[in-house]
């Protein structure tokens, strides 16, 4: 006997969540173990590279932290990307250790909501920092955040050299991918299809 489409449309929602989440914790260990050792050796000419997916990957911690802060997520939504925050303070870590590997200056977050908005601004995202009026409009900025971050991510593999690079982007990029997949999930119009990462992402940039 074949399940009803309501039950298939939950069974759908709760495969893609259980494997968003794991897939997610999964890829964060790569990233904090890279962050640990130190990030591995990468080449001289990566350091440019490495520090605009650095400055993205930092500004999305700050923007996870400031959002949480505001407190319009809540209950099982704040639930589902309660680790986002943390798995992104390990990409922030690993990329810090390759870009100082890489000989390149390492950045900071923003010293104020204030200008993440206008970092937010400059990459064609419109900044709503200090001003989230639901949780619905957190999710849209996050999700927004995210596929910047897969864009800073995607064209940087388009350049890198250093191995030890690409694959910790790789990473990232995939860990990236599944957080936009399941802050997708969390909004009220959502239609299923619609929250799964394409095969072949790459982001906005």
């Amino acid at each position: 006997m074949r399940p009803a489409p309501a039950q298939r449309a939950a069974t759908r929602r709760e495969l893609l969540t259980g494997g968003a989440a794991a897939a997610g914790a999964l890829l964060a260990v790569p990233a904090a173990a890279a962050a640990a050792s130190g990030g591995g050796t990468a080449a001289s000419g990566d350091g440019g590279h490495l520090t605009r997916v650095l400055s993205m990957s930092v500004l999305a911690a700050y923007v996870y932290q400031q959002v949480f802060a505001e407190g319009v997520l809540t209950g099982t939504r704040r639930q589902a990307v309660s680790s986002f925050e943390a798995q992104e303070q390990a990409h922030v870590a690993a990329l810090r250790r390759a870009v100082l590997s890489a000989g390149a200056t390492v950045v900071g977050p923003p010293p104020s909501t204030v200008v993440a908005n206008q970092y937010l601004a400059h990459r064609q995202i419109p900044g709503r920092l200090g001003q989230l009026q639901s949780a619905e409009d957190a999710l849209d900025l996050l999700i927004d955040v995210e596929r910047s971050s897969i864009g800073s991510c995607y064209v940087a593999l388009l350049s890198l050299t250093g191995p030890d690079a690409i694959v910790l982007v790789a990473r990232i990029m995939a860990n990236d991918s599944q957080h936009e997949a399941l802050v997708t999930l969390q909004r009220h119009a959502l239609k299923l299809p619609a929250a799964a990462p394409y095969a072949l992402v790459s982001g906005s940039h």
